[in-house]
């Protein structure tokens, strides 16, 4: 049963289709009254939750992985063939290894930004190998992960525009045609279109309001922890190869050495010069330029955190670990990057010496030594190949295997109950009709589980909830009671602890007793 965000993620998903749809994202702790940037999650799991209000948004969410995962594994295949599917395959499993929270909860939309941003990437992979087919599907993937989470838009964003160079680069030395650049320009017009709607149409727009200075000027983390970051993620051992939840909180990356990061990065740019001037492997390049941009965005992206929202410690937003999701894909691409150059240089230079074995074996005694140099390089290429694929598997998934992570914790499931209990008594007591819904629990994050947990229980069973203004800044404005006595029965539900329950239906609330000051809208 949906509660917390996941209840807000299906209930704006229900609204895609009335005069109510959204045309921003989830609202986000990076900013004050600001929200992600798109809502193409809601686009993507409307049809899900109209087919099935209660569990829609859990199988809806847990296809379109399934539907990322898929493009990660054939766009890898379309670059190397069956090993680099493998390889695809093989960071797929590795994420959900390091987050089972994804598997239990795919609709979150951090999880779900993960997992297409890791198509994206495999997608613009193929696309600088010279499949440029592939860039409208890096496109749209890079699309839905930036307006998923603002922890990925600043490195969606310069992913596209650097497969763009590369095929039109292509293009313009292929002389042929632009028929996939078209496509792609036509599906990320799709992909933007209601943001974009919204920034021109509000005042301000969610856009503007994002990257403008709200009120006096807020510390950020800086260059120093962006490194930290970019160390967490490379440096062994890295986070990834241990399970996010033993991970503390965002915080500790400030334990990390910044010149750990500033080595990643010069190993990055010694890997791309190699691959692109001594190996002069398209595919290796690629993969050491993907890196060197995720390294550079990440920098950014977490030099850019406000330094209180790091330091966040309660267990209310579980210490913003998930902010970390950014590192899996840095850091795998990474060491797939320098292992696969590594690897390639070594046969480099094994073929080189075996060039010289051969050559003198001819000189010497003919055919014989000719004919077991040639044995030797075949096997040797067997031996490379092997070794850089369990190199590879091994470094992705090395840490999480063995990490066990509970399918939900004990708060989780009971307020799931609660969810139930609450609306079931409320369905026997009163029908289907526009109410207003207050709910006190014992502490604020038990409450906002709760409130948004029945909220899009009661909408979707033909209710139309209002709750106060501090929770329907997350809903949109549509949910907001501003104290309209006539048109709605007012709804309180009293949780005094966990699975003890009170439902009121008071018949006159006190006059604006939850309106409030309007905030930037949602819709």
């Amino acid at each position: 049963m949906a509660t917390s965000d996941n209840s807000v993620i299906a209930l704006r998903s229900l609204d895609v289709l009335t005069n109510h749809g959204p045309l921003v994202g989830q609202a986000t702790r990076l900013g004050s009254g600001v929200f992600d940037l798109g809502p193409i999650e809601y686009w993507l799991l409307t049809l899900p939750v109209h087919l099935d209000a209660a569990h829609g948004v859990l199988w809806g969410a847990t296809l379109w992985c399934m539907v990322a995962a898929s493009l990660t594994v054939e766009a890898a295949w379309a670059v190397g063939g069956v090993f680099a599917a493998l390889a695809g395959g093989a960071v797929v499993l590795g994420v959900t290894w390091w987050i089972p929270a994804l598997t239990v909860v795919p609709c979150w939309n951090p999880w779900l930004g993960l997992m297409f941003f890791i198509a994206a990437l495999a997608a613009g992979w193929a696309v600088m190998s010279g499949h440029r087919g592939w860039w409208a599907a890096a496109v749209v993937s890079a699309s839905i992960a930036a307006q998923s989470h603002l922890m990925f838009a600043i490195a969606a964003v310069a992913v596209v525009v650097l497969v763009s160079a590369v095929g039109l680069a292509d293009t313009v030395r292929a002389k042929a045609g632009y028929r996939w650049a078209i496509a792609g320009v036509i599906a990320g017009i799709a992909c933007w279109a209601a943001p974009l709607t919204q920034q021109f149409t509000a005042n301000p727009g969610n856009m503007t309001a994002l990257f403008s200075p709200q009120g006096p000027p807020v510390p950020k983390a800086g260059v120093a922890f962006g490194l930290k970051a970019i160390s967490a993620a490379t440096q062994p051992p890295a986070y990834w190869w241990q399970g996010m939840d033993s991970l503390g909180k965002l915080s500790d990356v400030w334990a990390r050495p910044a010149v750990a990061g500033d080595i990643a990065f010069a190993i990055i740019a010694v890997s791309l010069v190699a691959a692109t001037v001594w190996l002069r492997s398209r595919r290796a390049a690629g993969l050491a330029a993907l890196s060197l941009i995720l390294a550079g965005a990440a920098l950014i992206t977490y030099a850019s955190i406000p330094v209180a929202t790091i330091s966040v410690t309660t267990a209310t937003f579980d210490n913003l670990r998930y902010l970390l999701a950014p590192l899996y894909p840095l850091g795998v691409l990474t060491w797939i990057t320098v292992v696969t150059v590594a690897v390639l240089a070594g046969r480099r230079v094994m073929a080189r010496a075996r060039t010289r074995v051969i050559a003198g074996g001819t000189t010497a005694g003919g055919t014989t030594i000719s004919a077991a140099g040639q044995g030797l390089a075949h096997r040797g290429g067997l031996i490379s190949a092997f070794v850089s694929g369990a190199l590879v598997v091994a470094a992705i998934l090395a840490g999480p295997i063995g990490n066990t992570e509970a399918i939900g914790t004990p708060v989780m499931l009971e307020v799931m109950h609660e969810v139930g209990v609450a609306a079931g008594r409320i369905e026997r007591e009163i029908p289907p009709q526009q109410v207003a819904l207050k709910v006190v629990a014992p502490d604020n994050r038990y409450r906002r589980q709760l409130t948004f947990g029945v909220a899009y229980a009661l909408r979707a069973d033909g209710y139309w909830p209002k709750v106060s203004q501090s929770w329907s800044i997350q809903l949109g404005d549509g949910y907001w009671y501003q104290g309209e006595r006539r048109e709605r029965i007012p709804l309180t539900i009293i949780s005094v602890e966990p699975r003890t329950l009170a439902v009121k239906v008071m018949k006159h609330p006190p006059p604006g007793a939850w309106a409030g000051k309007p905030r930037l809208g949602s819709h």
